[in-house]
């Protein structure tokens, strides 16, 4: 059945486009094409919906999310464009302060070093895949949402929604976590503190708090479904990287 009124504005539609506030009408379900149309059509679209989007992702994200998917596609920012805007703002500042991944991780591969004994292979393998990670970040922050998403797709998949829009909420969450990534930058710069093991965990939590708020039921049980997914997601990833590292060194 196709929507009478515009669920931007409320009014009466009389085409394929609201009159009033040029919503498009949509009826389909999310899928790849369109959120990507979405992004070519609206990526230069730098207004009042960047700040109402970053704003409202941390006081409501569920209205956020719900209000993409739903079909309104003019009132936030697409999660594509927005992580894309979010990413831009990352990097650039990264290459005007001169840091490099290494820098921002070594906080964590402190950590391992402490925990473990690294033969030199090992040592060298880990310095070619943090050397790798360095030049095709943005390239891997986009490759690791589909990974992430199938547990995501497990966990919740009596919420009525399908993989592409489980894709949104991960992707929301993940851009704008990179708020804390942005002022970890800082940071680093000024006074040479890493927190990417805290943003790490600030990742993890983020996600499962706009789990509670985006799907229906009990948010507790959501927070925690959201916590315990995107674990298994990331240690999913870590597999499926591991196993391509491997066959990438024994060719």
């Amino acid at each position: 059945m196709e929507p009478t009124n515009c669920i931007n504005c409320g009014e009466e539609l009389r085409g394929e486009y609201c009159h009033k506030c040029g919503n498009p009408v949509t009826n389909n379900r999310l899928t790849f094409k369109t959120v990507f149309q979405e992004f070519y059509q609206r990526v230069f679209g730098f207004d009042t919906k960047f700040s109402r989007t970053l704003i409202h992702l941390f006081t409501k994200p569920g209205r956020v999310v719900n209000t993409y998917i739903n079909g309104n596609r003019t009132y936030y920012m697409g999660p594509v464009a927005y992580i894309f805007w979010m990413l831009t703002v990352f990097v650039l500042l990264m290459s005007a302060f001169e840091i490099d991944m290494r820098d921002l991780t070594q906080s964590t591969q402190e950590l391992m070093a402490q925990d473990q004994k690294l033969t030199a292979k090992q040592e060298q393998l880990n310095e070619d895949l943090m050397n790798w990670i360095s030049n095709n970040f943005r390239l891997m922050t986009f490759a690791l949402f589909p990974v992430i998403a199938i547990p995501q797709l497990l966990f919740f998949r009596k919420k009525g929604f399908n993989y592409i829009e489980h894709l949104v909420v991960l992707v929301y969450s993940n851009a704008q976590v990179f708020v804390f990534s942005i002022l970890s930058l800082f940071l680093l710069y000024y006074f040479a503190y890493s927190i990417q093991t805290e943003v790490a965990l600030i990742n993890f939590i983020f996600f499962a708090y706009v789990c509670s708020m985006t799907y229906a039921g009990n948010k507790w049980w959501n927070f925690f479904k959201g916590l315990f997914s995107y674990l298994v997601g990331y240690l999913l990833l870590i597999f499926v990287t591991g196993i391509t590292v491997a066959i990438f060194y024994m060719s």
